[in-house]
């Protein structure tokens, strides 16, 4: 099949500034005054909700739990104080919110809604605040809180480390509550039903378990899965489809302690990853300190982006942000500027740049959320981003043009690709990008009909992009196929 893709006419100058992949959009910005953006989900009328400890400029409220905002990053004004500050995770079109000692149920437009109580349950005599969820999908809740039962006719009474919630806010009695003697961080779903979890407890269902465990559908210990950490701080699991999991945190070994390691099926460090990468915090410290990796989002089949508090990866500077492949060494194509800039909390006592971590949009954009001042890009310093950032997404160029200064066929294409030309570019030079924007092929104008090979090339979206005397004119998406 032959589509004529149609580009930016010859001679429109500022083409050769456009905004690359991860390049800040400065159009969005919030007011957030301090101190940190634990959470961050999208609404589907493109605002937000954003969890945390935020306070904002001209607010009756000294601090906010939970605050909607616009498309734009402002502070929707319209939205109410709701006290929820803990993980926001969706369920149809609602959320559930950690708030404190319970979860509470999010209507659509965001405020509570009054159906689900776990304060009804008369069971939960005490609740520790803190802990992860997992939502079940009629609305029941999983929950890691450490708590007290007492219930006498059920034969539940003691502390408890796991417990089934219905979709009203009880005490699911159908269900078999876990003993432990401490609270669950992470409860994160495996695709064969089964969890990956962490905590702050070394007992659970009555038998020894490490910082990270696994438990079945039922949440029965799996005893087939050990890890080697010993007093760590787990901040995020990842499960990888081939049953392999991405631990970020500070994680301490007998003889080390580690930022980011990837475990195999058995909970055993997989040899293959580098699972002594180097990240610490080298700013506004008396000296360097480990930095733990608070999130890691997989990007492309062969990257992963991770984020945490660190001023260095590998000893390269980093912003708190940082690509690496999918062997767990640093790549220097991105996020090699300053990154994310300093903030001074209250009562902290010291200065921070901190990424909680990252929200890919549905508009292909991401948003990084955390505890930081200003961004720099590469491009250029942005001081009025803070704890909130929007960054352009990998496709961003790619675009159709209505005007037409050359021809791309066939497109969709496998092995061969042609660009036709209505006049010749002084100096032209052919440069094919992938979608995160990196340079893959580049070569000469060979006349009003140049033809492109793309053997060795994957499938997946590319932009071809044609340049006059050193600066880009031109653009054009490209599908590869195989």
């Amino acid at each position: 099949m032959r589509y004529i893709l149609t580009a930016l006419l010859f001679g429109i100058t500022g083409a050769a500034n456009a905004q690359q992949p991860f390049d800040i959009d400065p159009s969005f910005c919030t007011l957030i005054e301090g101190s940190v953006v634990r959470n961050v989900v999208e609404m589907p009328d493109g605002r937000l909700l954003a969890s945390g400890y935020m306070k904002f400029p001209v607010d009756d409220m000294a601090f906010r739990y939970l605050a909607r905002l616009m498309p734009s990053g402002s502070r929707d004004l319209t939205f109410p104080y709701v006290p929820v500050s803990g993980p926001l995770k969706a369920w149809q079109d609602r959320w559930y919110a950690g708030a404190f000692q319970h979860v509470r149920r999010l209507d659509p437009n965001g405020l509570v809604d009054p159906s689900f109580d776990m304060g009804q349950a008369e069971e939960l005599q005490w609740i520790e605040s803190g802990g992860d969820f997992h939502v079940l999908p009629d609305g029941g809740l999983l929950v890691g809180n450490y708590c007290f039962l007492n219930d006498s006719t059920a034969g539940l009474s003691g502390p408890y480390a796991l417990v089934w919630i219905t979709n009203t806010g009880r005490l699911d009695t159908t269900r078999v509550h876990r003993r432990g003697n401490g609270g669950i961080n992470h409860i994160i779903p495996l695709p064969d039903g089964r969890f990956i979890c962490s905590g702050y407890l070394n007992e659970y269902d009555g038998r020894s378990v490490g910082e990270v465990f696994r438990i079945h559908d039922d949440g029965a210990l799996d005893t087939t899965f050990m890890t080697p950490f010993v007093s760590s701080s787990v901040s995020t699991l990842l499960p990888l489809p081939d049953g392999k999991v991405l631990v970020g945190g500070t994680l301490r070994t007998a003889g080390d302690t580690l930022n980011l390691v990837r475990l195999m099926p058995d909970g055993s460090f997989d040899p293959t990853f580098n699972n002594e990468l180097v990240t610490i915090q080298a700013e506004a410290t008396h000296y360097p300190r480990n930095a733990p990796v608070t999130s890691v989002t997989p990007w492309g089949p062969d990257r992963y982006i991770i984020t945490g508090s660190f001023t260095h990866v590998e000893g390269e500077a980093r912003g708190a942000i940082a690509m690496l492949d999918t062997s767990g060494d640093l790549m220097n194509d991105h996020f090699t500027s300053d990154g994310c800039g300093l903030t001074s909390p209250p009562n902290w006592g010291y200065s921070i740049k901190a990424l909680q971590g990252l929200l890919p949009l549905n508009s292909g954009n991401l948003l990084i959320y955390g505890a930081y001042e200003g961004y720099d890009d590469g491009i250029s310093t942005n001081p009025g981003q803070r704890f909130i950032s929007r960054l352009f997404g990998p496709s961003v160029g790619i675009t159709e043009y209505n005007d037409s200064s050359f021809a791309l066929y066939p497109n969709p294409a496998n092995t061969l690709a042609t660009v036709e030309l209505e006049q010749l570019p002084r100096n032209g030079q052919l440069v094919l990008r992938d979608a995160m924007g990196r340079e893959v092929l580049r070569q000469r104008v060979a006349g009003y009909h140049t033809n492109v090979e793309l053997q060795g090339l994957g499938a997946g979206v590319y932009l071809l992009e044609v340049w006059e005397d050193g600066g880009r004119k031109a653009a054009q998406r490209l599908v590869v196929e195989r």
